[in-house]
Formats: structure tokens, sequence, C-alpha cells
């Protein structure tokens, strides 16, 4: 059921309607029946494996937070204190280390049978293809809708409450609510448990400004979604599917197409999804920030999949930064080499194995193995020297705070990204080679000014559309980066100018976006994980 769907509009209608009209006490059991209705339209089979996770994740968060309420009871009984209490609690905490580990492996061996088993028996084909040995059939799998987005915050949920983070949630229906809410199962954001189970013990009925902004944030999400994205979609689609006939420039303007498109895309997705649990008094966390307004690689991936990127940095970065045998590591090159190669050391492993897991969360070829090495090489290196890149704008008498410099550091990173974009967009390495090879044979900037851009299934009256629309886009970041709430300012106006606004967005949406008898809309690019 896919957000920009007449289904799915009249899904949402029709289970806020019940939503809003039937008593508070009913609430949680209508979000949970559509939730359900969410996830079964896409595939019952589908809905077992969601359902087993929240019975693994609840059952092991129960006995985790219970075993820790009786440590602290005894505790308190004896009056246990300093190093007698750090023993005892020790003690609890290897007990709760088992049903732990056995609930991780569980739920991360369903994610991994699920996504990986054909990458798995893909390579090892390739390797017996060279020995000879027949090849292993690939398997057909059943991958469960948002399986990636719910596995990391099932994992996440159950960490916090391991390291007394978080407190459990005693509630089975809280708890399930929480982890199938239908608006994130698609692309995410990567929950919070504990912050979403809090509003969804407290869910609002209707609030007419609520409502209104709500509208706001999914329109605006359409806009990407429909003029901006699935256009674009249209010229990439068509230079990547016939690599092997253009050349030159034409894949330059693909790769910079391609990264507006991906940020349309999923940025426009994820308002989609606020906008959608807004209508519940829901508030899910963000996951954009303007990220083409980044000065640097690192700053970007800030910006960007914010919630993916802060689950790396709690559960992995900071707790292999912190490891003893990191620290051990550390101490080493500290010794051998100085302070400042101690202080580097302790970073780059973590960063390094980030990087790579989030290559392969985010795909399961070779290609997606090497674009998470091109980013944490680049963001890596970046740490390493920033003293000596310092020392070279002082001698090259750079100013850091100038605008000029700030917008080159703009589009060196703009610039980066798309270098990604090369690593996936064309689907395998051999097809990323034929681009470069393309790319590099022939220079001809006139395809900019002769009409060429206008054959690639755009009108000119298509491209325009794109061109005002891409410009607005960035304004719109632009007033963003200024810290003018743009939702906010127009619920400030007058009802008949705030509804001039609003149906001149719905008009926009209807007349320019890319539908019709004759276009099949794109799915939206991160539903696949």
């Amino acid at each position: 059921m896919s957000f920009h769907s007449f289904t799915f509009l009249f899904f949402l209608g029709a289970v806020l309607f019940v939503y809003y009209v039937l008593p508070s006490i009913c609430r949680r059991w209508v979000l949970l029946g559509a939730n359900l209705l969410f996830y079964w339209y896409v595939g019952w089979e589908k809905l077992v494996f969601l359902v087993a996770t929240a019975i693994i994740v609840y059952s092991c968060s129960v006995l985790i937070g219970k075993q820790y309420e009786k440590m602290q009871q005894y505790i308190d009984s004896q009056g246990l204190k300093g190093k007698e209490k750090m023993i005892f609690q020790a003690g609890y905490k290897k007990k709760c280390k088992v049903p732990l580990v056995v609930s991780v492996i569980l739920i991360l061996g369903v994610l991994l049978y699920c996504k990986y088993t054909n990458m798995l028996i893909d390579l090892w084909n390739q390797i017996n293809g060279l020995t000879g040995i027949a090849k292993v059939d690939t398997v057909k799998l059943i991958v469960p809708l948002g399986i990636s987005y719910y596995t990391f915050s099932s994992v996440g949920y159950l960490l916090d409450i391991y390291w007394r983070k978080k407190k459990y949630e005693k509630s089975f229906l809280n708890l399930f609510v929480s982890m199938s809410f239908f608006p994130q199962m698609v692309q995410g954001p990567i929950a919070h448990y504990p912050k979403l189970i809090e509003q969804v013990k407290n869910l609002k009925g209707f609030e007419y400004q609520r409502f209104c902004m709500a509208l706001q944030l999914m329109l605006w999400g359409y806009f990407k979604k429909l003029v901006i994205a699935d256009r674009i979609a249209v010229f990439v689609n068509q230079v990547f599917n016939h690599i092997g006939y253009y050349r030159g420039l034409v894949f330059v303007l693909a790769l910079m197409a391609s990264a507006v498109q991906l940020y349309a895309d999923f940025s426009g997705c994820m308002d989609i999804v606020e906008g959608v649990a807004e209508l519940f008094g829901i508030t899910l966390d963000k996951n954009f920030d303007v990220p083409f307004s980044s000065k640097s690689t690192a700053e970007f991936w800030r910006r960007w999949h914010i919630t993916l990127g802060a689950w790396f940095k709690d559960y992995v970065f900071f707790p292999m930064s912190t490891a003893s045998w990191n620290i051990k590591i550390s101490r080493f090159f500290k010794q051998k080499f100085g302070t400042r190669a101690g202080k580097t050391v302790t970073s780059i492993i973590p960063l390094t194995v980030v990087w790579l897991l989030t290559g392969i969360w985010h795909g399961t070829g070779l290609n997606y193995v090497l674009w998470g090495c091109y980013y944490g090489g680049i963001i890596i290196f970046s740490s390493i020297f920033q003293p000596e890149l310092k020392k070279l704008n002082t001698l090259l008498k750079i100013d850091a705070q100038t605008s000029g410099w700030k917008y080159f550091c703009r589009l060196r990173t703009f610039l980066i990204f798309c270098g990604g974009r090369l690593l996936t967009v064309p689907g395998s390495l051999a097809n990323t080679r034929l681009v470069i090879k393309n790319m590099l044979s022939v220079w001809n900037p006139w395809v900019l000014i002769d009409g060429t851009l206008f054959g690639f299934g755009l009108n000119a009256a298509n491209v325009w559309v794109l061109l005002l629309s891409v410009a607005l886009l960035g304004f719109v970041g632009h007033l963003h980066e200024k810290g003018i709430k743009i939702r906010e300012e127009i619920a400030k106006q007058h009802i008949i100018v705030r509804w001039f606004l609003y149906f001149i967005a719905l008009f926009a949406v209807l007349v320019l976006g890319m539908y019709g008898a004759n276009y099949r809309g794109s799915e939206f690019i991160y539903a696949g994980y």
C-alpha cells in the first residue's frame, strides 16, 4: 500500500474517521487495527515475522526489567553501597546478558536470513565458478516490510534496557502498537520505542491546528515525490537503463539529478510519514535537516537519514570506542606514535565498522560495501588530517567564514555525494565501470544548450517545471537554514490566506504530479530497506 496511492488515502481517511469519532479509550485499539490491516495488505505471512519479533522483544525486555527491579529491591533492603553494590549489580547484569544475546541473535538472524541469504549464495557461486564446483540455486525468500527499521529499533530498545538507560514497557499492547505503527513501516524513521510508547499511552484526538499543520507537511512531501522525484526519475532511468548509448556530460547531469531525486523521494516520504503521524497526535524523530547545506561529508551524514546515523552512533560507534580492547590499542599507539595517533586510532576502527555496516544495510552487493568504504574513507581522512587542512587554509589565506567559501564547501559536499551515487545507481560495479568509461570518453558541453535534454522523456514544459520546482525546494531549504519555520508562518496568516495556500499546494500536486493513464509511478526508493 504505497503512500502515494488512492488506496492508502482512502485507508487513511477511514482510519482517521473511526479514530476521531470513537471515545479516547478506543484509540490504541483503532491504531492497532489500522497497523495490522496495513501490514496484512502487504501479506499475512510477513505479519508473522513482525508479531514474532514483538513477542521476542517483549519477553526479553520484561525478563531483564524484572531482574533489575529485583536487584534494586535487594540493594535497597540491604543498604548495599560501594564495591559490594557494584559486585552485586555485575552479577545481575551477567544474568541478564544471556536473554539479551539470545534475543538479539534471533532478531538479527531473521534480518540477515531474509536480506542476505541470496547475496551469500551469489558470492559462493562466484567463488565456486573458479573451481568448477556446481552452483547453488538461490532461494525464494519472504522479506517483511520495514524489517530493517523495526529490527534496529528493537535491538536498540533491548540494549537500552540492558544498559539501564530506559525502563521496560509492561504492556504488550503499547509496545506492539509502537512497533507496528504503520506510517513508519515503509521507510522509517528508526524509532526510539520508549519515546513512541509514551505518546501511544496518551493518544490525542482531533485538534484543528495540528490537523492543518499535518496536511501541510503531507502536501509538501507529495510535492517532493510526485512533482520532483518522479519527474527526475524519467530522466535518470532513461540514462542508466541505456548506459551503453550515452556519453560524456549526460552521465554527470544524470548523477547530479539522481542525487536530487533521492533527496526529494526520501525526504518527501518522511514528510508524508511525519504528517500522517501528526494526524494521530504522534511526533516521530526527524530524519532530514537540509543535508545539501552541509559543508562537509561528516556534517552531511549528520543531516541525512538522521535516525540511522544516530542508531549506529549509539549502538555501534560508542560501545566500540569505549571497549577495553579498543582502549588498549589506543594506548599502544599513543605510546609508540604520540597522543594524536592514540586519539585518532580510537575512532578509526569504530568508524570503519560503522561505514561497512552502513553500506551493507543499504544493499547486498559488493558495490554497496565499496559505497560504505567510500564515505567512511572520506570521513576518516578528513578527521585524521584536519589539523593539516586547517594549516593549508591558513597558508592559502582562506577565510572559512566568507559566503563564497561556505558555498564552495557545500558544492564540494554535493559532488562527493554524487560520487557515491556513481557506485549504486548503475546497479553493479560492471555498470559503474562502463559509466565511468563512457563519461570520460568525450567532452560534450553542448548538450546543455542544443536541446538534447528534451530527449530523455521530458519535454521542454516538464523540464521547466522540474527546474522551478527544484529551485523552490532549494529556497525552502534556505529559509529553514535561516531559522524560518514555514508551517508556523503559514499558520499565523488569516484563514482565507491559509486555505488559499493549501489549495495552491494541492493544485500543484494534482496538476504537476507525475501520474495519469499512461504513467506508472515509482515506489519510494528507501522502501526496499
